[in-house]
């Protein structure tokens, strides 16, 4: 008689381990946790990083303990078992756990417990789903349509920043220790980083403008661009695409040259220093295409005026596909029912509340959008918060 596959025993790619069932590594199927839900982890960083398991495993100091399943059929009662078939494969009781790939210096050695908690931490893509808990290693696999192109990237977008003289900064440092850590092909710099409020025309004459200086908004942008880059620039071999598509804010420097002509060649967007930080410096409202999604700081809607968009559903009306914008203060995110383009409003970026915006306008949504799997216009997108930043990443 031959059995069928489940009752058949082989090696797991990641521990080598007996592993039965149709899946490559320990803790694919049947909801399985600790140390068996380890070998999937470490499987799936593994491709997605383009190693071998255990080369992997040494490189990021993760030990991978050797676990042998039970077959089918052997069903524990306390620490008794019942076998209900003689099978192929290795002894399947349980052997004294063996660290066989990690670090050199743990080689050999008994593993430590296998936290529960770790199985919280949010993978690239967000939350681990486990499998059902009655889910079969033979269903049938249904194949999920290809999106086609070459190979997907991920962005990481930084809403308007607005930063000044005696606003905090703190949260550039977050930023940029998240950016060192995930590593994205492409960080985008939506516009208004620097606030430039000595520019401003809006309160000039009134109380609060008083103690401006555009020294001091110079100042303050080239610090909070320093804290922004430096934690991924002393990162060795990484060098991501850096674009930054200027607002309306730092066309302040422009506006104010043009209106007082007296200016020219002693004001300029230079002052601000982005090129040297390794910024590929868009002019303010081009429109920069890259992966298939737009970016620019707004979008003019469709009307005459060229007013911006008031809503990520105009936006993707408006540009007939995937396109992320700043400018507005809110959050607000479109996909299009058949294409999956997406539009979306991308927030702000900075921990100090404006006045203009009034205690309505400031409970908005601070963060960073992260957009994951950047194929061809589709993505998927990711929404990280300021705080979450803080606590992970100060």
């Amino acid at each position: 008689m031959t059995l069928p596959k489940r009752y058949l025993s082989k090696p797991c790619v990641v521990c080598g381990g007996a592993l039965f069932g149709t899946g490559e590594a320990h803790g694919t199927a049947r909801g399985r946790t600790g140390t068996a839900r380890r070998c999937y982890v470490v499987l799936r960083n593994a491709r997605r990083a383009g190693m071998e398991p255990k080369a992997y495993a040494a490189a990021i100091g993760e030990p991978i303990v050797r676990h042998d399943d039970a077959p089918p059929g052997m069903q524990r009662t306390g620490n008794q078992k019942t076998p209900a078939l003689v099978l192929a494969g290795p002894d399947v009781r349980d052997p004294e756990p063996v660290i066989v790939a990690g670090p050199p210096e743990l080689a050999g050695e008994a593993p430590e417990p296998f936290p529960e908690a770790a199985l919280e931490i949010p993978s690239d893509h967000g939350t681990i789903f486990e499998a059902r808990p009655d889910a079969d290693d033979d269903a049938p696999s249904f194949p999920f349509p290809s999106l086609g192109g070459g190979p997907a990237s991920r962005h990481v977008v930084i809403p308007d920043v607005q930063t000044k003289d005696g606003v905090p900064s703190v949260h550039l440092d977050w930023i940029g220790r998240y950016i060192a850590a995930k590593q994205p092909e492409v960080v985008v710099c939506i516009g208004d980083f620097a606030d430039l409020p000595s520019l401003s025309q809006w309160d000039k004459g009134k109380k609060a403008f008083e103690g401006r200086r555009y020294s001091l908004d110079i100042d303050a942008a080239r610090k909070s661009m320093d804290r922004l880059v430096s934690p991924w620039a002393k990162v060795p071999g990484y060098h991501p695409r850096m674009v930054l598509t200027l607002g309306n804010h730092e066309d302040r420097i422009t506006r104010a040259t043009e209106t007082a002509a007296e200016l020219d060649q002693t004001l300029g967007l230079w002052d601000l220093g982005y090129e040297a930080f390794g910024w590929d410096v868009r002019p303010y409202l081009e429109i920069v295409k890259i992966d298939g999604v737009e970016y620019s700081h707004y979008f003019a809607g469709q009307g005459a005026k060229g007013f911006p968009c008031n809503s990520a559903r105009a936006l993707l009306n408006a540009r007939g596909g995937s396109a992320v914008m700043g400018h507005v203060q809110i959050t607000d995110c479109a996909f299009h029912p058949r294409t999956q383009a997406c539009a979306i409003f991308c927030g702000i970026c900075y921990l100090h509340d404006e006045p203009y915006l009034g205690p309505q306008g400031n409970t908005t949504r601070r963060q960073i959008v992260v957009l994951n799997e950047v194929r061809d216009g589709r993505f998927d997108p990711m929404f990280v918060s300021l705080d979450f930043l803080r606590r992970r990443y100060s």
